[in-house]
């Protein structure tokens, strides 16, 4: 299996932008495609220089490396 996380272009309102933070996970089955699992699992919010995260489905260890990696891009 191939899981990784992505961070994807942000969505505007007024002046926030909404980063939604995805997970992708593929099942290989023998070398062949078998399945995969696309879905949103934080959001990263930036409104007045200020940064924001909301976890919807992640450990606090992920959530936590997550905040960390994107704190210091």
């Amino acid at each position: 299996m191939i899981s990784k996380k992505y961070l994807l272009d942000s969505i505007n309102i007024g002046e926030r932008k909404i980063f939604p933070i995805a997970s992708l996970n593929i099942v290989f089955l023998k070398n062949n495609f078998f399945s995969y699992n696309f879905k949103v699992v934080a959001f990263k919010i930036i409104e007045n220089d200020l940064i924001y995260f909301i976890n919807l489905d992640l450990s606090d260890e992920d959530f936590d490396i997550i905040k960390k990696s994107e704190k210091s891009s």
